[in-house]
């Protein structure tokens, strides 16, 4: 009786699954081919209204006719999913053979020459002039919507293999969920590979890309390297493609190839890692449904593309994650010397390759080395001092070139942590100057308090939900010019800002000047107001880690994109000329939509929190994961050092944490299932059943 009380509820939960499932995609679909959830439509020719003169009907996904009420001068819908609109004209006129001019509040205008005709269609994709047809075609499902339907039917076909009775022979099942897997992480390569080389393959000079193209461009044309803003790893890479191809946009591919082909070696450690519970059907069950949620938002998701064709390291935040992930499992799995330098020596460089990584990376490099020390057998002094010798000198390898460059080409770079702390903490620096305390005390009440106010006042900045003012606007546009100006006393305030930065730079008693005086409002800063940085620092965790405002996922769309010109910068224009960077160049980044992103963003974060809890309650219980704790070490310490330093309205911060973010879900699950199962399958089976 027991089995046939448990077969029916495994039935009704597969058909329940079916329902959700099927509902799911339904509304998926609807969404795809909405028009717009509620707009207005007007119709003009030639400047004249002729609104009146026409009967707008939506027709619904399944065929339902709704005839739009029309006032105002136009038609206004609400709460009707259209694919197609039927335009018919009412009234005798003498616009036949005429152009109309149609426009929705949401979109540009646009224009359809008509014939003599007494209706036609404005389909769903009314971006494209084309979209105005003479047709009552139904469309068929678009070429993702076909992608979401084959992963959804892989879905119930897990679960149905999840719920069937455990009688039947479970090698095949295994075979074929192992199959199943692999064919769908190859469709999501698959997919991720053509929207990285479907869409134009030139690089991007995106944010911040001076710091990587000024040292490029000078060691391509001195044959002498310096520091720039940014650390030497990644223009040494953009040099070694450059010196190779002789092309700049060699490094857009490039970049495209090494992050699918991490994913792809990252995948197959994984079916490796987790062999040893390749006779555990559930755990395979869901294993195989996390890996695959995991590998298809690295490679569908919008940011990671669109950070692989720009000139900046996070072009690589995708192959730099899971080599961190890599690194440190392989040493967990064997703490061997030689993985302890290879895990070592990668931290220290993505340290370089992804700065706001650091406080995280080092953590976990000096916790594994009191790891390797406490692990080595019979552990002597002689043990001990190799152990430090090898983090040492891996440290040093990697961070003596940046200290020498800095000290040598950038030593306004020593600066960099004081002057962003004090530049997200400028309400802070406001009270302060309120209490008649001041590092400077002519630029900070000419300049620095007008400037804090006028920021803060201003409503037109966009990002101001968190800090309350544009941070970048602050630093770059009100305050970084004039002190440079007010240093070198040699420029005019809107003069040579560029030649007034270089003055700074070449001139010792300058650059101490400006690197001391945000040190001390810095120092000022917490010694004065502790709990506005407190304040400051907790709400940007909050919004990072529960509140939704800050999401890991963006919301990729169509990217219109226009390579400066900058010709007031030589770096650009002699890349321009010898190395076949394209200027002045506008073209379009069809990105893939990613739906209901920011439902799945929210879902992202609880997965994160509850991973959190998880690992909490086994530390307490000394059962701990050391690579769930490295992981959550890594994203916590990230977070930790954005919320003080930096300013999360800038949304890619948190969406390079997205692999670690990832990783820890996946592994969090896994260890999850596996412990259940494995409790389930030492309890003792009931006779009577």
């Amino acid at each position: 009786m027991n089995f046939l009380k448990n077969k029916r509820k495994l039935k009704i939960t597969f058909f329940v699954s079916i329902f959700l499932l099927i509902t799911s995609f339904g509304s998926v679909y609807i969404n795809s081919i909405n028009i717009y959830e509620d707009f207005c439509l007007s119709i003009y020719q030639n400047n004249v209204d002729v609104s009146d003169e026409y009967k707008i009907t939506g027709i619904s996904f399944l065929n339902r006719k709704h005839e739009l009420k029309y006032y105002n001068n136009s038609w206004n819908n609400k709460n009707w999913f259209f694919k197609q609109l039927l335009v018919e004209k009412t009234t005798k006129n003498n616009y036949d053979n005429i152009e109309l001019h149609f426009k929705f509040n949401k979109s540009d205008s646009f224009i359809l020459s008509i014939p003599d005709n007494e209706y036609f269609m404005v389909n769903s994709n009314h971006k494209n002039t084309s979209f105005l047809e003479k047709t009552n075609e139904i469309y068929p499902l678009s070429l993702k919507s076909i992608y979401d339907l084959i992963l959804i039917i892989t879905a119930l076909t897990l679960i149905y293999l999840a719920l069937k009775n455990q009688k039947q022979d479970k090698t095949f099942h295994l075979r074929m969920l192992k199959a199943t897997r692999q064919i769908v992480f190859l469709a999501i390569i698959s997919f991720g590979i053509y929207y990285r080389f479907s869409n134009p393959l030139d690089i991007i000079l995106s944010h911040d890309y001076l710091g990587h193209i000024r040292p490029i461009s000078k060691f391509l044309e001195s044959a002498s390297f310096d520091h720039h803003e940014w650390a030497y790893p990644y223009p040494i890479f953009a040099i070694t493609i450059i010196s190779i191809f002789k092309n700049i946009n060699a490094i857009c591919p490039i970049q495209h190839i090494i992050s699918v082909l991490s994913m792809i070696l990252f995948f197959i450690y994984l079916e490796k890692h987790f062999n040893k519970n390749k006779d555990n059907f559930t755990f395979q069950i869901v294993y195989t449904i996390a890996v695959s949620f995991v590998f298809y938002l690295l490679a569908f998701d919008g940011n990671f593309i669109f950070f692989e064709k720009t000139l900046h390291h996070e072009a690589l935040i995708i192959p730099v994650s899971l080599s961190v992930a890599y690194v440190i499992l392989r040493y967990l799995n064997n703490k061997s010397i030689l993985n302890f330098s290879l895990s070592t020596i990668v931290l220290f460089l993505s340290c370089l390759l992804e700065y706001r990584f650091t406080v995280g990376f080092i953590s976990v490099a000096f916790i594994l080395l009191i790891l390797q020390i406490k692990n080595t057998k019979k552990p002597k002094i002689k043990k001990v001092i190799i152990n430090i010798s090898i983090s040492l000198i891996t440290y040093l390898a990697v961070f003596l070139p940046e200290y020498y460059l800095i000290n040598k080409y950038d030593k306004l770079a020593n600066s960099f942590a004081y002057t962003e702390f004090v530049f997200s903490n400028a309400k802070a620096i406001q009270k302060i100057i309120e209490k008649g305390k001041y590092v400077d005390e002519y630029f900070d009440t000419t300049y620095f308090a007008p400037a804090i106010e006028t920021t803060i006042n201003d409503s037109k900045p966009f990002n101001k939900k968190i800090l309350g003012y544009d941070f970048d606007y602050l630093k770059y546009s009100m305050i970084v010019p004039k002190l440079h100006t007010y240093i070198t006393n040699d420029f005019k305030e809107n003069g040579y800002l560029d030649s007034a930065y270089n003055y700074i730079k070449n001139n010792p008693n300058h650059t101490n000047y400006y690197n001391n005086y945000f040190k001390q409002w810095a120092y000022l800063i917490i010694q004065e107001e502790p709990v506005e940085v407190l304040k400051k620092t907790s709400k940007q965790f909050m919004e990072a880690t529960i509140f939704n405002n800050v999401g890991y996922l963006g919301y990729p769309q169509e990217f219109q994109i226009t390579n400066p010109t900058y010709e007031k910068y030589i770096q650009i224009k002699y890349l321009s000329n010898n190395y076949k960077f394209k200027t002045n160049k506008t073209y379009n980044l069809k990105l893939p939509t990613q739906r209901y992103l920011h439902i799945v963003s929210i879902i992202l974060k609880i997965l994160v929190f509850l991973s959190f809890i998880y690992l909490l309650l086994r530390i307490i219980k000394r059962k701990i994961n050391y690579f769930l704790f490295f992981i959550s070490l890594i994203v916590i310490c990230t977070i930790i050092a954005i919320s003080i330093l930096h300013n999360f309205a800038i949304l890619r911060y948190l969406q390079t944490i997205l692999p670690f973010a990832l990783i820890l879900i996946l592994f969090s699950i896994t260890e999850i299932t596996q412990n259940l199962t494995s409790k389930t399958k030492s309890f003792p089976h009931n006779k009577n059943s």
